[in-house]
């Protein structure tokens, strides 16, 4: 899952919701992170949502699905493609226009701007400005993303830039995918939604 389906998962509190986006750049112990509950619980649902993911059938089954030369990073791209297919049927997961929820998001950003990590602002800050979220929902937006990715993560860039050609290839049996995999992520994050994580520090 990437941003857009970490958000969407993530439930209607907007801390949490923050806590779930911001989580890749928070790199530690949770309970030693200088944010309030709500953000760190945020922080423990997005690690226990990719964990989730990461060994759920119908993910294997994506990552399966590009060429051995390059798994490893396919579950990169997964990621990226679970997001765009999320984008593309918004409407049958959630009542709001897909353009209001994104705006909402870029509003969070906006809003806690002091306590995003220093390494998440010029992300937040491009992800506004051409607001990344909405375009997901379009194959050439989906295109843009994996070229993005491809040229930070520039040692894995070449590889990372050819799974494109299994995206197109395979694009049936991922939507395929996603939509066995989704019903299992809404219901084990309703679960995480109303857990007591454990934030304490130890």
């Amino acid at each position: 899952m990437n941003y857009l389906a970490h958000a969407y998962l993530a439930g209607p509190i907007d801390e949490v919701r923050l806590g779930n986006l911001i989580s890749d750049f928070v790199k530690g112990r949770i309970a030693d992170a200088p944010f309030g509950t709500a953000v760190r619980h945020g922080l423990w649902m997005h690690r226990q949502v990719d964990m989730f993911v990461d060994a759920h059938p119908a993910f294997l089954a994506s990552r399966a699905r590009f060429a051995p030369e390059r798994s490893r990073v396919a579950g990169i791209v997964v990621d990226l493609v679970y997001d765009h297919f999320l984008a593309a049927e918004w409407a049958d997961h959630h009542p709001a226009p897909l353009a209001h929820y994104t705006a909402d998001i870029y509003s969070l950003f906006a809003d806690h701007a002091h306590i995003l990590p220093v390494r998440f602002q010029p992300v937040a800050a491009r992800m506004t400005e051409y607001d990344w979220l909405s375009h997901y929902a379009h194959p050439d937006g989906l295109a843009a993303a994996i070229r993005g990715v491809s040229r930070r993560l520039s040692r894995a860039g070449h590889h990372l830039a050819d799974c494109q050609q299994d995206v197109d290839r395979h694009y049936a049996d991922l939507r395929s995918d996603f939509h066995r995999l989704l019903p299992d992520a809404i219901a084990h994050a309703r679960q995480l939604q109303l857990a007591v994580p454990p934030l304490a520090p130890s």
